[in-house]
């Protein structure tokens, strides 16, 4: 389809060209043949004059609007790509109902756009410094760069926790109509990102440090990612997977725990000697 898409714009481009071109022919020749006539003198009556020029306008009008024929058909044609969707975006009544899939697709040429999304999974993730030193956690092709600071939220205590998250989504097809009418763009900038941080700081300051970071780790990612799920899903966003891939405790927290593990550690040893 696309081949004859390019097929039917060079078509009508060709007879644009051919328009013009034989116009401008047309117009040179009648330039000469005025140039001809200033210089008659007696001595050139005798040689044969040019002959009068005939201007091809109606030709070449006519080349003109048939041109508009495969022009207007090759702009009606639409080519949605392989893991792509779309909606018509009508410059007369807006964003039209219905999602586009996958292949070929009529419009109406000049009133109808269509405006395209990336339907595949997608993955917005926060990340420690020590993974981009090491290069651990790589961007994919469709994954966001990964962001040196992970994502701060507050304890119970009033600490401060550093997380390292990553949500797996994609955009619901079937809604795409609501998301280009209603959200703004791009929405895993705009919608995704500010949408997660707000659910994980409302969830954690429910829990101690301790809690978080051990005992009740599962019970907090599971809570985060329902929530999460609801809210975007709200958006027409559905979130396939939350992931809490590691916890950044707070220095002081840090240093009292490794104390204490250094000190149980020592403790096993003096019982085994």
């Amino acid at each position: 389809m696309l081949t004859l898409k390019y097929l039917l714009i060079a078509g009508g481009v060709g007879m644009m060209i051919a328009a013009v071109g034989i116009l401008t022919y047309d117009l040179y020749r009648e330039i000469l043949y005025r140039r001809s006539l200033y210089r008659v003198t007696p001595e050139t009556l005798g040689e044969k004059a040019l002959a009068p020029v005939i201007v091809r306008w109606r030709t070449s009008v006519a080349l003109a609007m048939l041109a508009w024929g495969p022009l207007l058909i090759a702009f009606s044609i639409v080519v949605v790509p392989s893991g792509m969707a779309g909606v018509r975006v009508s410059q007369m009544s807006g964003t039209e109902p219905g999602t586009l899939y996958a292949g070929a697709h009529l419009v109406v040429p000049l009133v109808e756009d269509v405006e395209l999304f990336d339907t595949r999974d997608q993955i917005f993730t926060t990340g420690m410094p020590e993974e981009v030193k090491t290069g651990s956690t790589k961007a994919t092709r469709k994954e966001q760069p990964l962001t040196a600071q992970p994502l701060n939220v507050q304890a119970k205590e009033g600490l401060t926790l550093g997380l390292a998250i990553t949500v797996r989504y994609r955009l619901d097809a079937k809604r795409l109509d609501y998301i280009e009418g209603n959200l703004p763009r791009p929405v895993e900038r705009e919608i995704v990102p500010p949408t997660v941080a707000s659910v994980w700081r409302e969830i954690v300051p429910n829990y101690t440090v301790r809690e978080v970071f051990s005992e009740k780790r599962e019970e907090v990612r599971q809570r985060a990612a329902e929530l999460i799920r609801q809210r975007l899903a709200a958006d027409g966003i559905i979130v396939k997977e939350v992931m809490l891939r590691d916890i950044q405790l707070p220095p002081e927290y840090a240093e009292g725990l490794q104390a204490y593990l250094l000190k149980e550690q020592e403790g096993h040893l003096s019982a085994l000697f």
